[in-house]
């Protein structure tokens, strides 16, 4: 792989610094504003020793017996994430308001997947390789409130709003590989250009208008494992020497596959979202892996991730402060799927 160059630079101008802008700082509409660009490129090694070839052995007839082993690839190099942004943090309203707004774009090049090796190399298991080209794109919405802060009340809200947009832009001489899941005839997570890292592809069953069954597309994407849209929150607050917290995060525009919902309706359990219909002339054995596509689901959901409270005992001798807390984490989720998304 030899030297390896990862540039970096980063600039950020305080515009409220400017003379023009003293008379709106002096009334404290605008507090602060900082205006910030970033460029950098960063890498990912693969592991060491991946790119030599191997043998194994192991026992035949009796006998030890050598066997193909990794398949090594004398090409292999680190994936190069060449990214920047742009954005503006804002301190408003005498420091109550801080608001924060970032672009930013991602390509990845030289991506590392496990992809198959050929049928004629005669060996069956996946090679470590730089095939792929990824980008990454959206932006980044902050906002914190400090709603309360006197003498014994104090209360502060965080939030965010992140999106993201991924695509597959090359893989070079590679065909479609799946990166996870099953076979190809029952329910794959598969990199292909011009598609999301990952996306769920299967066989899609299309219904006429009555519910009967029209056609069965093989090797459909049936949608993105990647949120377009995702965040997370915070409430933080205390009474005199009380505290306490609440945290959580929610996303949205991802799927997820019950496969568990598909493996009981091969069983013979009627499913809600196939109709009678469909299996006319045909069981749910046979036809099972045909519907792949109904046990694809939403994954948005909203967690609470923490509740937690706490109180400071104070003393005027040895021990100063004492602290008293109880934190429960992961209490609550909300979910449009039938499985935890995560």
């Amino acid at each position: 792989m030899g030297w390896q160059f990862y540039p970096k630079i980063g600039l950020s101008y305080i515009l409220t610094d400017e003379p023009f802008m003293r008379n709106i700082v002096s009334g404290g509409i605008i507090n602060n504003i900082k205006i910030m660009a970033n460029y950098g490129v960063a890498g990912s090694y693969p592991p060491a020793f991946e790119y030599l070839r191997t043998v194994s052995f192991g026992s035949f007839n009796g006998q030890q017996a050598a066997y193909f082993g990794k398949y090594g690839n004398k090409d292999l190099g680190p994936e190069k994430k060449h990214s920047y942004e742009v954005g503006i943090n804002a301190l408003m309203f005498k420091h109550i308001i801080n608001l924060g707004l970032t672009y930013y774009y991602a390509k990845t090049k030289d991506a590392l997947f496990n992809i198959p090796t050929l049928p004629s190399s005669g060996q069956s298991a996946n090679y470590l390789s730089n095939v792929g080209t990824i980008e990454n794109k959206g932006i980044e919405l902050s906002i914190g409130a400090q709603i309360l802060n006197t003498k014994d009340w104090q209360l502060r809200v965080n939030a965010s709003l992140n999106t993201n947009k991924n695509k597959v832009l090359d893989i070079g001489t590679a065909v479609p590989f799946a990166v996870g899941g099953f076979s190809s005839r029952t329910v794959q997570t598969v990199v292909a250009k011009g598609k999301p890292v990952g996306f769920i592809r299967g066989y899609k069953a299309v219904l006429n208008g009555d519910g009967s069954l029209k056609e069965v597309l093989p090797l459909q994407d049936l949608g993105t494992t990647l949120p377009t849209k995702y965040g997370n929150f915070s409430i933080t607050g205390g009474y005199k020497s009380l505290s306490f917290i609440i945290s959580g995060d929610w996303q949205t525009g991802a799927y997820v596959h019950s496969f568990d919902r598909q493996f009981r309706f091969s069983k013979g359990l009627k499913d809600p979202a196939i109709p009678d219909k469909a299996l006319e002339g045909t069981t749910q054995a046979k036809e099972w892996l045909n519907f792949t596509n109904f046990f694809v689901e939403k994954a948005d959901f909203l967690k609470i991730r923490n509740i937690g409270i706490s109180y400071d005992i104070r003393f005027k001798r040895v021990i100063k402060t004492m602290t008293l807390g109880f934190n429960v984490y992961n209490p609550f989720t909300i979910t449009s799927a039938s499985v935890d998304p995560e």
